[in-house]
C-alpha cells in the first residue's frame, strides 16, 4: 500500500488524530498504525490546531464536535494559514448543511463514525494524492 503514495519502502504517512473520546482514539490508533504513522492523539480542537501547526502531518482526522475549537473552525483556522495538512471530518451526522459547511470551509474528506474502518483507510490515501473523499 506504500508504494501506492510514491514513497520509499520505509516513508509512511503522518496523522494527527483528534477526537475527545480516548477509546475512539486509541481504536483509530490501533487500527491505522499498520499503514501510517500517527505523530499525534489529541481531545480537542485546540491541541489539533498546535499539533498541526507544530508537527505539520500529512493528514489529520478530527471529529467533528471537539471541544475548545469546533472542527468546522479549526479547518478555518488551518486553511487560513495556509497550512498543507490534508484534513478529514469524522462524524456522528450526515447533515447535508454541516458538509456543506464543511466542504466551503476546506475541508478534504467526511466520514461517518459508524462506517467499516477500511473506509478511513481508503479516504487517506485518496486525499493526501489531492482528491475528496465523501
Amino acid at each position: 500500500m506504500i508504494a501506492r503514495f510514491n514513497m520509499g519502502a520505509s516513508a509512511k504517512l503522518s496523522i494527527l488524530l483528534a477526537d475527545e473520546d480516548a477509546l475512539r482514539r486509541d481504536g483509530l490508533s490501533a487500527v491505522l498504525s499498520g499503514n501510517f504513522e500517527v505523530i499525534s492523539s489529541v481531545a480537542d480542537g485546540e491541541s489539533a490546531l498546535t499539533g498541526i501547526r507544530t508537527l505539520r502531518p500529512d493528514v489529520a482526522v478530527i471529529d467533528l464536535n471537539l471541544p475548545r475549537v469546533h472542527g468546522i473552525e479549526l479547518i478555518r483556522r488551518v486553511r487560513a494559514e495556509s497550512l498543507a495538512t490534508k484534513i478529514i471530518i469524522m462524524s456522528s451526522t450526515d447533515d447535508a448543511d454541516i458538509v456543506r459547511e464543511a466542504v466551503r470551509a476546506g475541508v478534504d474528506g467526511y466520514l461517518l463514525k459508524n462506517g467499516p474502518s477500511r473506509h478511513l483507510i481508503d479516504a487517506i490515501a485518496y486525499v493526501h494524492d489531492g482528491g475528496q473523499y465523501f
